[in-house]
């Protein structure tokens, strides 16, 4: 079966050794042998301190709004819990409705996309809370990330 996930990190030594090793389970190698070549021959753009990270926003909407747009923050999180630059009907993105979702998912509780926007943290990158070294991830920036109170 496959599936469709979005993964967002700054360190991938350990994943690939694991997962890359011929003792990994056969699902999982064929899939990390894929996601080295990928990262291997990527091309990453660096960020300045104020620019943001932000999965499945295109570029004319960055340039219409600005890196530091909080719309196009949620709007990220919308498309990285749809796992598609397109609706699931097939339609194109609609901010407002990305909006939407995100706002759906913080009073569910839902944090797991919140984490994939990201900001650079300054010159000397460190580990915040969460996962990303060097970077700040979204979700860090709203009050009770880590405890739901349903």
């Amino acid at each position: 079966m496959w599936s469709h996930i979005v993964v967002t990190s700054t360190d991938w030594q350990n994943f690939f050794n694991l997962r890359c090793n011929e003792d990994a389970q056969p699902e999982i190698h064929v899939l990390a042998l894929a996601m080295r070549s990928a990262y291997v021959a990527s091309h990453p753009r660096s960020r300045g301190l104020k620019e943001w990270h932000l999965p499945y926003i295109f570029p004319e909407e960055i340039e219409e709004h600005g890196y530091d747009s909080l719309d196009l923050r949620k709007a990220s999180v919308g498309r990285c819990a749809r796992v598609s630059y397109n609706m699931h009907d097939g339609s194109n993105c609609i901010i407002s409705k990305d909006i939407g979702l995100h706002d759906d998912l913080l009073l569910s509780g839902h944090m797991s996309p919140f984490e994939h926007p990201a900001i650079p943290t300054n010159a000397y990158p460190t580990y915040h809370v969460g996962n990303f070294y060097g970077w700040k991830q979204y979700r860090k920036f709203l009050p009770n990330e880590s405890i739901f109170q349903g």
